[in-house]
Protein backbone atom coordinates (compact mmCIF):
# COMPACT_ATOMS: atom_id res chain seq x y z
CA UNK A 1 0.00 0.00 0.00
CA UNK A 2 1.61 3.56 -0.91
CA UNK A 3 2.57 5.70 2.08
CA UNK A 4 0.04 7.94 3.28
CA UNK A 5 0.86 11.44 4.95
CA UNK A 6 -2.08 13.32 6.37
CA UNK A 7 -2.65 17.35 6.95
CA UNK A 8 -4.60 18.31 9.76
CA UNK A 9 -7.11 21.11 10.52
CA UNK A 10 -9.75 20.92 12.72
CA UNK A 11 -12.13 23.64 14.28
CA UNK A 12 -13.50 23.43 17.77
CA UNK A 13 -16.19 24.63 19.88
CA UNK A 14 -16.08 23.89 23.17
CA UNK A 15 -13.61 21.41 22.99
CA UNK A 16 -14.09 18.26 24.86
CA UNK A 17 -12.45 15.32 26.16
CA UNK A 18 -15.56 13.12 25.06
CA UNK A 19 -14.69 14.56 21.47
CA UNK A 20 -11.38 14.09 21.45
CA UNK A 21 -11.23 10.76 22.78
CA UNK A 22 -13.58 9.70 19.51
CA UNK A 23 -11.23 11.24 16.90
CA UNK A 24 -8.17 9.71 18.83
CA UNK A 25 -9.84 6.07 18.40
CA UNK A 26 -10.42 6.61 14.88
CA UNK A 27 -6.34 8.43 13.76
CA UNK A 28 -4.94 4.91 16.16
CA UNK A 29 -7.37 2.52 14.24
CA UNK A 30 -5.77 3.73 11.31
CA UNK A 31 -2.13 4.31 12.62
CA UNK A 32 -1.08 1.09 10.98
CA UNK A 33 -1.69 1.63 7.66
CA UNK A 34 -0.97 5.83 7.87
CA UNK A 35 2.27 7.36 7.81
CA UNK A 36 1.40 10.92 9.70
CA UNK A 37 3.49 13.97 9.00
CA UNK A 38 2.83 17.29 10.77
CA UNK A 39 4.25 20.48 12.63
CA UNK A 40 5.12 20.00 16.13
CA UNK A 41 3.14 21.25 18.98
CA UNK A 42 4.68 24.68 19.75
CA UNK A 43 4.39 25.22 23.82
CA UNK A 44 4.47 28.46 25.18
CA UNK A 45 7.79 29.92 27.41
CA UNK A 46 8.11 28.94 31.10
CA UNK A 47 5.22 30.23 33.72
CA UNK A 48 4.21 29.16 37.34
CA UNK A 49 1.77 26.86 37.58
CA UNK A 50 -1.27 28.94 37.97
CA UNK A 51 -2.89 25.98 40.08
CA UNK A 52 -0.39 25.95 42.88
CA UNK A 53 1.69 28.64 42.51
CA UNK A 54 4.67 26.29 41.99
CA UNK A 55 7.97 27.48 40.86
CA UNK A 56 9.03 24.65 38.12
CA UNK A 57 12.24 23.68 36.75
CA UNK A 58 13.26 26.59 34.48
CA UNK A 59 12.90 24.59 31.29
CA UNK A 60 9.33 24.14 31.77
CA UNK A 61 6.43 24.90 29.81
CA UNK A 62 2.87 24.08 29.74
CA UNK A 63 1.52 22.19 26.99
CA UNK A 64 -1.20 22.84 24.52
CA UNK A 65 -1.10 20.77 22.26
CA UNK A 66 -5.03 19.42 22.56
CA UNK A 67 -4.59 15.31 21.89
CA UNK A 68 -1.79 15.63 23.95
CA UNK A 69 -3.93 16.95 26.71
CA UNK A 70 -6.91 15.30 26.39
CA UNK A 71 -4.52 11.80 26.61
CA UNK A 72 -2.70 12.78 29.87
CA UNK A 73 -5.76 14.11 31.55
CA UNK A 74 -7.90 10.89 30.88
CA UNK A 75 -5.14 8.85 32.31
CA UNK A 76 -4.85 11.16 35.41
CA UNK A 77 -8.40 10.90 35.81
CA UNK A 78 -8.49 7.02 35.46
CA UNK A 79 -5.42 6.92 38.13
CA UNK A 80 -7.47 8.97 40.42
CA UNK A 81 -10.17 6.77 40.42
CA UNK A 82 -7.87 3.78 41.02
CA UNK A 83 -6.80 5.22 44.32
CA UNK A 84 -10.12 6.71 45.30
CA UNK A 85 -10.44 10.20 44.62
CA UNK A 86 -12.59 12.18 42.15
CA UNK A 87 -10.90 15.67 41.02
CA UNK A 88 -12.27 18.83 39.60
CA UNK A 89 -12.46 20.47 36.29
CA UNK A 90 -9.04 22.45 36.92
CA UNK A 91 -5.75 20.81 35.82
CA UNK A 92 -2.61 21.33 33.98
CA UNK A 93 0.21 19.79 31.57
CA UNK A 94 3.56 20.71 31.76
CA UNK A 95 6.24 19.42 29.49
CA UNK A 96 10.14 19.01 30.97
CA UNK A 97 13.39 18.27 29.15
CA UNK A 98 14.17 14.91 31.16
CA UNK A 99 17.47 15.87 31.88
CA UNK A 100 15.61 18.07 35.08
CA UNK A 101 13.75 15.15 36.08
CA UNK A 102 14.90 12.04 34.36
CA UNK A 103 14.56 8.54 36.25
CA UNK A 104 14.27 9.86 39.30
CA UNK A 105 12.13 12.97 40.33
CA UNK A 106 13.68 13.56 43.66
CA UNK A 107 14.58 16.90 42.51
CA UNK A 108 10.80 18.13 41.75
CA UNK A 109 9.49 16.70 45.07
CA UNK A 110 11.76 18.31 47.02
CA UNK A 111 10.98 21.99 45.41
CA UNK A 112 7.40 20.83 46.06
CA UNK A 113 8.00 20.53 50.19
CA UNK A 114 10.30 23.19 50.19
CA UNK A 115 7.74 25.31 48.99
CA UNK A 116 5.83 24.32 52.35
CA UNK A 117 3.50 21.51 50.18
CA UNK A 118 2.92 17.70 51.82
CA UNK A 119 3.69 15.38 49.28
CA UNK A 120 2.82 11.68 49.39
CA UNK A 121 3.39 9.09 46.44
CA UNK A 122 0.99 6.44 45.71
CA UNK A 123 2.72 4.94 42.78
CA UNK A 124 5.82 3.74 41.21
CA UNK A 125 6.49 4.82 37.56
CA UNK A 126 5.24 6.66 36.23
CA UNK A 127 5.06 8.93 39.65
CA UNK A 128 1.58 9.71 41.22
CA UNK A 129 1.18 11.29 44.12
CA UNK A 130 -0.44 14.23 46.09
CA UNK A 131 0.02 17.58 47.00
CA UNK A 132 -1.36 19.92 49.80
CA UNK A 133 -1.25 23.03 51.59
CA UNK A 134 -3.98 25.41 52.82
CA UNK A 135 -6.71 23.65 52.84
CA UNK A 136 -6.15 22.64 48.85
CA UNK A 137 -5.15 19.03 47.19
CA UNK A 138 -3.82 18.02 44.04
CA UNK A 139 -2.83 14.62 42.84
CA UNK A 140 -0.10 14.98 40.35
CA UNK A 141 1.40 12.54 37.58
CA UNK A 142 5.37 12.79 36.26
CA UNK A 143 5.69 10.45 33.32
CA UNK A 144 9.10 10.26 31.72
CA UNK A 145 9.27 9.32 27.72
CA UNK A 146 12.65 9.65 25.90
CA UNK A 147 14.23 13.29 26.61
CA UNK A 148 10.63 14.57 27.70
CA UNK A 149 8.69 14.69 30.56
CA UNK A 150 5.38 15.30 31.87
CA UNK A 151 3.95 16.88 34.68
CA UNK A 152 0.43 16.82 34.80
CA UNK A 153 -1.18 18.52 38.07
CA UNK A 154 -5.23 18.25 38.54
CA UNK A 155 -7.13 19.54 41.20
CA UNK A 156 -8.74 16.86 44.24
CA UNK A 157 -12.34 17.26 44.66
CA UNK A 158 -12.88 14.66 46.63
CA UNK A 159 -12.39 10.84 47.96
CA UNK A 160 -9.89 9.08 50.53
CA UNK A 161 -6.72 8.94 51.21
CA UNK A 162 -5.29 6.26 53.84
CA UNK A 163 -8.24 6.61 55.35
CA UNK A 164 -8.55 10.09 55.14
CA UNK A 165 -11.50 11.97 53.68
CA UNK A 166 -10.23 14.91 51.11
CA UNK A 167 -12.33 18.01 50.55
CA UNK A 168 -10.94 20.76 48.74
CA UNK A 169 -11.39 23.88 50.03
CA UNK A 170 -11.47 26.14 47.34
CA UNK A 171 -13.24 24.13 44.96
CA UNK A 172 -15.83 22.20 46.79
CA UNK A 173 -19.24 23.07 47.10
CA UNK A 174 -20.31 21.23 50.39
CA UNK A 175 -21.34 24.24 52.47
CA UNK A 176 -20.21 26.99 49.99
CA UNK A 177 -21.80 30.14 50.82
CA UNK A 178 -23.30 31.96 47.46
CA UNK A 179 -21.04 35.02 48.30
CA UNK A 180 -18.06 32.79 48.14
CA UNK A 181 -17.15 30.47 45.17
CA UNK A 182 -13.50 29.38 43.84
CA UNK A 183 -11.28 32.08 43.85
CA UNK A 184 -9.90 32.99 40.14
CA UNK A 185 -6.25 31.32 39.38
CA UNK A 186 -4.21 34.34 39.61
CA UNK A 187 -0.37 33.79 40.16
CA UNK A 188 -0.30 35.81 43.55
CA UNK A 189 -3.18 38.26 44.85
CA UNK A 190 -0.83 40.16 47.43
CA UNK A 191 2.53 41.63 46.49
CA UNK A 192 5.41 39.38 48.33
CA UNK A 193 7.07 40.32 51.81
CA UNK A 194 8.78 43.91 51.14
CA UNK A 195 6.78 44.83 48.56
CA UNK A 196 3.43 46.17 50.67
CA UNK A 197 1.41 48.84 49.75
CA UNK A 198 1.90 51.63 52.00
CA UNK A 199 -1.06 51.93 54.46
CA UNK A 200 -1.42 55.40 53.02
CA UNK A 201 -1.93 54.10 49.81
CA UNK A 202 -5.22 55.93 48.59
CA UNK A 203 -8.60 53.85 48.14
CA UNK A 204 -9.32 52.39 44.66
CA UNK A 205 -11.63 53.92 42.01
CA UNK A 206 -15.55 51.97 43.08
CA UNK A 207 -16.34 49.18 40.24
CA UNK A 208 -18.03 49.29 36.90
CA UNK A 209 -22.11 49.10 38.10
CA UNK A 210 -23.57 45.93 37.79
CA UNK A 211 -25.13 44.94 34.10
CA UNK A 212 -28.84 44.45 34.10
CA UNK A 213 -28.71 41.16 31.69
CA UNK A 214 -32.13 39.28 32.77
CA UNK A 215 -29.93 37.11 35.00
CA UNK A 216 -30.16 36.69 38.78
CA UNK A 217 -26.37 37.23 39.68
CA UNK A 218 -24.13 40.04 37.94
CA UNK A 219 -21.60 40.60 41.14
CA UNK A 220 -19.86 37.30 42.10
CA UNK A 221 -17.89 37.85 46.23
CA UNK A 222 -14.68 35.14 45.96
CA UNK A 223 -13.51 33.83 49.24
CA UNK A 224 -10.08 35.47 49.01
CA UNK A 225 -11.54 38.95 48.12
CA UNK A 226 -11.96 39.11 44.69
CA UNK A 227 -15.16 40.76 43.37
CA UNK A 228 -16.53 40.47 39.71
CA UNK A 229 -18.91 42.22 38.02
CA UNK A 230 -20.54 42.53 34.73
CA UNK A 231 -20.36 45.56 33.15
CA UNK A 232 -21.58 46.47 29.61
CA UNK A 233 -18.14 46.35 27.82
CA UNK A 234 -15.96 43.91 29.92
CA UNK A 235 -16.22 41.57 32.95
CA UNK A 236 -14.32 43.00 36.03
CA UNK A 237 -12.35 42.11 38.44
CA UNK A 238 -11.32 43.98 41.95
CA UNK A 239 -9.32 43.05 44.87
CA UNK A 240 -8.32 45.82 47.11
CA UNK A 241 -5.97 48.04 44.84
CA UNK A 242 -5.69 45.29 42.04
CA UNK A 243 -8.09 45.34 39.19
CA UNK A 244 -8.53 43.08 35.74
CA UNK A 245 -10.66 44.13 33.29
CA UNK A 246 -12.30 41.43 30.69
CA UNK A 247 -13.14 42.31 27.18
CA UNK A 248 -15.90 40.84 25.18
CA UNK A 249 -13.98 38.56 22.77
CA UNK A 250 -14.27 39.54 19.38
CA UNK A 251 -12.91 38.38 15.89
CA UNK A 252 -9.02 39.36 15.49
CA UNK A 253 -8.65 42.85 14.17
CA UNK A 254 -5.09 44.36 13.30
CA UNK A 255 -7.17 47.89 12.94
CA UNK A 256 -5.03 50.56 11.49
CA UNK A 257 -2.50 51.47 14.02
CA UNK A 258 0.28 49.77 12.40
CA UNK A 259 -0.14 46.72 14.48
CA UNK A 260 -2.76 44.56 16.34
CA UNK A 261 -0.90 45.46 19.72
CA UNK A 262 -1.25 48.92 19.31
CA UNK A 263 -4.69 49.17 17.76
CA UNK A 264 -5.73 47.23 20.85
CA UNK A 265 -4.12 49.62 22.83
CA UNK A 266 -5.59 52.39 21.42
CA UNK A 267 -9.03 50.78 21.50
CA UNK A 268 -9.22 49.54 25.33
CA UNK A 269 -6.61 51.40 27.71
CA UNK A 270 -6.06 55.13 25.83
CA UNK A 271 -9.44 55.98 26.46
CA UNK A 272 -9.67 54.79 30.16
CA UNK A 273 -5.58 55.97 31.06
CA UNK A 274 -3.59 58.88 30.41
CA UNK A 275 -0.43 57.22 29.54
CA UNK A 276 2.72 58.86 30.27
CA UNK A 277 5.58 55.98 29.33
CA UNK A 278 5.03 52.65 27.73
CA UNK A 279 6.98 49.73 28.02
CA UNK A 280 6.96 46.01 25.80
CA UNK A 281 9.08 44.11 28.69
CA UNK A 282 10.65 42.16 25.63
CA UNK A 283 13.69 41.46 27.87
CA UNK A 284 11.34 38.62 30.08
CA UNK A 285 9.11 37.18 27.73
CA UNK A 286 10.09 35.59 24.00
CA UNK A 287 6.61 35.77 22.19
CA UNK A 288 4.66 38.85 23.58
CA UNK A 289 6.17 41.25 21.12
CA UNK A 290 2.70 41.69 19.47
CA UNK A 291 0.48 40.95 22.01
CA UNK A 292 1.16 42.98 25.11
CA UNK A 293 2.16 46.23 26.37
CA UNK A 294 2.60 47.83 29.79
CA UNK A 295 3.39 51.35 31.35
CA UNK A 296 2.85 54.44 33.70
CA UNK A 297 -0.18 56.53 33.65
CA UNK A 298 -3.00 57.87 35.27
CA UNK A 299 -6.58 56.78 35.89
CA UNK A 300 -9.19 58.74 34.17
CA UNK A 301 -11.79 58.28 36.70
CA UNK A 302 -10.19 59.34 39.45
CA UNK A 303 -6.59 60.64 38.59
CA UNK A 304 -4.78 58.19 40.66
CA UNK A 305 -1.72 56.89 39.61
CA UNK A 306 -2.10 53.75 38.25
CA UNK A 307 0.71 51.30 36.20
CA UNK A 308 -1.22 49.55 33.41
CA UNK A 309 -0.86 46.22 31.29
CA UNK A 310 -2.89 44.61 28.39
CA UNK A 311 -2.56 41.35 26.96
CA UNK A 312 -4.43 40.21 24.11
CA UNK A 313 -5.63 36.63 24.19
CA UNK A 314 -6.44 34.84 20.88
CA UNK A 315 -8.02 31.36 20.23
CA UNK A 316 -9.30 30.24 16.78
CA UNK A 317 -9.24 33.79 15.46
CA UNK A 318 -11.08 35.41 18.72
CA UNK A 319 -9.45 37.67 20.47
CA UNK A 320 -9.53 38.78 24.62
CA UNK A 321 -8.18 41.98 25.40
CA UNK A 322 -7.24 41.75 29.43
CA UNK A 323 -6.01 45.13 31.29
CA UNK A 324 -4.73 44.79 34.60
CA UNK A 325 -3.95 48.31 36.98
CA UNK A 326 -2.07 48.37 40.36
CA UNK A 327 -0.91 51.39 41.86
CA UNK A 328 2.71 50.74 40.63
CA UNK A 329 4.83 48.64 38.96
CA UNK A 330 6.03 46.97 42.07
CA UNK A 331 2.57 45.91 42.83
CA UNK A 332 1.79 45.18 38.99
CA UNK A 333 4.40 42.84 39.06
CA UNK A 334 3.90 40.97 42.43
CA UNK A 335 0.54 40.18 41.44
CA UNK A 336 1.35 39.18 37.27
CA UNK A 337 5.46 38.79 37.27
CA UNK A 338 5.11 37.74 33.66
CA UNK A 339 2.38 38.37 30.66
CA UNK A 340 1.92 34.77 30.25
CA UNK A 341 0.20 35.64 33.92
CA UNK A 342 -2.95 37.33 32.41
CA UNK A 343 -4.23 34.43 30.48
CA UNK A 344 -5.51 32.25 33.80
CA UNK A 345 -7.33 35.37 35.12
CA UNK A 346 -10.02 34.77 32.04
CA UNK A 347 -11.29 31.92 33.55
CA UNK A 348 -10.45 33.21 36.88
CA UNK A 349 -12.31 36.24 37.14
CA UNK A 350 -15.75 35.50 34.76
CA UNK A 351 -17.12 33.06 36.85
CA UNK A 352 -20.92 33.58 37.97
CA UNK A 353 -23.50 31.65 39.75
CA UNK A 354 -26.99 30.40 38.77
CA UNK A 355 -30.09 30.77 39.79
CA UNK A 356 -33.22 28.44 38.53
CA UNK A 357 -34.84 30.96 36.64
CA UNK A 358 -31.96 31.54 34.76
CA UNK A 359 -31.93 28.07 33.36
CA UNK A 360 -35.46 27.94 32.09
CA UNK A 361 -35.49 27.51 28.31
CA UNK A 362 -33.26 25.33 25.90
CA UNK A 363 -28.95 25.45 25.62
CA UNK A 364 -27.20 24.02 22.83
CA UNK A 365 -23.33 23.33 22.19
CA UNK A 366 -21.75 21.87 18.77
CA UNK A 367 -17.89 20.73 18.77
CA UNK A 368 -15.69 18.49 15.99
CA UNK A 369 -12.67 18.12 14.35
CA UNK A 370 -11.76 16.37 11.35
CA UNK A 371 -8.27 15.00 9.26
CA UNK A 372 -7.54 14.70 5.55
CA UNK A 373 -4.96 11.84 4.60
CA UNK A 374 -3.00 11.94 1.33
CA UNK A 375 -0.73 9.72 -0.63
CA UNK A 376 2.83 10.62 -0.45
CA UNK A 377 3.85 9.56 -4.01
CA UNK A 378 0.85 10.94 -5.88
CA UNK A 379 -0.64 13.44 -3.88
CA UNK A 380 -4.72 12.20 -3.91
CA UNK A 381 -6.52 11.87 -1.44
CA UNK A 382 -6.74 9.07 1.19
CA UNK A 383 -9.85 10.11 2.49
CA UNK A 384 -10.93 12.30 6.03
CA UNK A 385 -11.66 10.75 9.63
CA UNK A 386 -13.28 13.35 11.89
CA UNK A 387 -15.69 13.37 14.90
CA UNK A 388 -18.33 15.68 15.61
CA UNK A 389 -20.78 15.85 18.76
CA UNK A 390 -23.83 17.79 19.20
CA UNK A 391 -25.51 18.27 22.68
CA UNK A 392 -29.27 19.85 23.53
CA UNK A 393 -30.65 20.56 27.01
CA UNK A 394 -33.91 22.12 27.61
CA UNK A 395 -35.28 23.13 31.67
CA UNK A 396 -38.77 23.85 32.21
CA UNK A 397 -40.11 26.06 35.23
CA UNK A 398 -41.99 22.82 36.07
CA UNK A 399 -38.36 21.15 37.20
CA UNK A 400 -38.48 18.72 34.55
CA UNK A 401 -35.74 18.89 31.76
CA UNK A 402 -34.45 17.21 29.14
CA UNK A 403 -30.81 16.51 27.18
CA UNK A 404 -30.49 15.35 23.41
CA UNK A 405 -26.69 14.24 22.71
CA UNK A 406 -25.38 13.06 19.12
CA UNK A 407 -22.05 12.49 17.23
CA UNK A 408 -20.14 10.36 14.34
CA UNK A 409 -16.79 9.39 14.09
CA UNK A 410 -14.51 7.71 11.87
CA UNK A 411 -13.88 8.16 7.94
CA UNK A 412 -16.17 9.67 5.63
CA UNK A 413 -18.40 7.54 4.19
CA UNK A 414 -18.24 4.98 6.89
CA UNK A 415 -18.55 6.83 10.18
CA UNK A 416 -20.64 5.36 13.28
CA UNK A 417 -23.17 7.64 14.78
CA UNK A 418 -24.91 7.64 17.99
CA UNK A 419 -28.10 9.88 19.73
CA UNK A 420 -28.89 9.46 23.33
CA UNK A 421 -32.17 11.33 24.80
CA UNK A 422 -32.65 11.88 29.09
CA UNK A 423 -35.93 12.88 30.61
CA UNK A 424 -36.18 13.47 33.92
CA UNK A 425 -35.81 16.62 36.99
CA UNK A 426 -33.25 19.04 37.47
CA UNK A 427 -33.02 20.53 41.03
CA UNK A 428 -30.94 23.57 41.52
CA UNK A 429 -28.68 22.35 45.19
CA UNK A 430 -26.93 25.67 45.53
CA UNK A 431 -25.82 28.33 43.31
CA UNK A 432 -22.87 26.43 41.87
CA UNK A 433 -24.59 22.72 41.61
CA UNK A 434 -27.36 21.18 40.04
CA UNK A 435 -28.86 17.59 40.03
CA UNK A 436 -30.13 15.75 37.09
CA UNK A 437 -32.17 12.74 37.47
CA UNK A 438 -32.69 9.47 35.18
CA UNK A 439 -29.06 10.06 33.53
CA UNK A 440 -27.03 6.75 31.93
CA UNK A 441 -28.44 3.74 33.51
CA UNK A 442 -31.03 5.59 35.26
CA UNK A 443 -29.04 7.16 37.78
CA UNK A 444 -28.60 10.80 39.41
CA UNK A 445 -25.84 13.21 38.05
CA UNK A 446 -24.59 16.26 40.06
CA UNK A 447 -22.60 19.31 37.46
CA UNK A 448 -20.84 21.89 39.21
CA UNK A 449 -22.44 24.70 37.37
CA UNK A 450 -21.11 28.30 36.45
CA UNK A 451 -22.00 31.42 34.06
CA UNK A 452 -19.57 33.08 32.09
CA UNK A 453 -20.18 36.41 30.89
CA UNK A 454 -20.54 37.05 26.81
CA UNK A 455 -21.81 40.13 25.16
CA UNK A 456 -25.48 40.34 25.31
CA UNK A 457 -25.89 37.18 27.14
CA UNK A 458 -24.01 33.92 29.30
CA UNK A 459 -22.50 30.76 28.75
CA UNK A 460 -23.57 27.70 30.81
CA UNK A 461 -20.56 25.53 32.16
CA UNK A 462 -21.74 22.13 33.75
CA UNK A 463 -19.02 19.53 34.36
CA UNK A 464 -19.87 16.02 35.83
CA UNK A 465 -18.55 16.15 39.14
CA UNK A 466 -17.97 12.55 38.83
CA UNK A 467 -16.68 12.42 35.25
CA UNK A 468 -15.28 15.31 34.98
CA UNK A 469 -14.55 15.18 30.87
CA UNK A 470 -18.38 14.95 31.09
CA UNK A 471 -18.48 18.75 30.73
CA UNK A 472 -21.07 21.11 28.28
CA UNK A 473 -20.33 24.72 27.09
CA UNK A 474 -23.80 26.05 26.37
CA UNK A 475 -25.42 29.04 24.86
CA UNK A 476 -29.16 29.79 24.59
CA UNK A 477 -30.95 29.49 21.83
CA UNK A 478 -34.93 29.53 23.13
CA UNK A 479 -36.51 30.79 26.13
Amino acid sequence: MPAICHRGSSFVQHARARVLGLLVGVLGAAAPALAQSSAPTTAAPPVRSALTGLDLPGDAKIEKGIFRRAWRMSTLEQQAKNVGVATADEWELYRLQSGTVGADPTPLITSMRSAGWTVATLEGKPLVGTMARGGRTFLFRIEVEQQTAWLTIATVRSGTLGGTPITTTASSSNGASPTTPAAPPSPRTQPPAGQQPPSSAPPPAPPVQGSSDGYQYTVTKMRDGWVSTIGPDAVEGTNGVLRVLLFWPAPFDVGTAGSARDSYWQKYVRPLFDMTAIDERLETVRYSGWTYLEGEGRDRRNGQSVYVGMYIYTENGVATPVVVTAPDRAQFYAFVPRPDDFEPLIGGINRFMVAPSDLIGEWTEFSGAYNSYYYVATGASAGMAGASLSSRFGFASNGTYWSEHKGASGFAGSQSTFSQRYDGRFTVLSPTRISMTNRFNGQTDTFSALFRAVKGGRELVLVNEARSGDRYSLVRVKR
